[in-house]
């Protein structure tokens, strides 16, 4: 019986420790995030060819957005640009909401996130 409470205590060690990992691993995420260093290391080889691997993965993962692709009717291949280190960041923090308890604006039937976005791009 003891061999079993020992086996039993193990699996709850075990089960435990798994999902610490878990939420350490979410708390760091979070915190790469909060510090604006969320990025891509390396710009894709072909912006082209990238989008179109994007859009292949919302398809797939949205049965909405894949009708309204279909044959390019109601939306188009994504647009895809290369932006500044720290844009995002930066906008979010013009619209003071950096932190945990704010929430990123997703999807929108207008452009206004975009062209706020674009406007912290700085001009070369």
């Amino acid at each position: 019986e003891s061999s079993r409470n020992i086996g039993s205590i193990a699996t709850v060690i075990r089960e435990e420790s798994n999902r610490l990992k878990v939420l350490v691993e979410r708390v760091l995420h979070t915190a790469i995030f909060e510090k604006a260093k969320l990025k891509l290391n390396k710009q894709p080889v072909d912006i082209h060819d990238f989008a179109v691997l994007f859009d292949e993965a919302l398809k797939k993962q949205n049965s909405d957005y894949e009708a309204k692709r279909y044959k390019d009717k109601i939306l188009r291949l994504p647009i895809i640009r290369n932006m500044p280190s720290g844009t995002f960041y930066h906008w979010m923090k013009s619209r003071e909401k950096l932190g945990g308890q704010h929430k990123v604006p997703r999807l929108a039937n207008h452009r206004n996130y975009v062209d706020e976005i674009l406007r912290h791009v700085p001009v070369s």
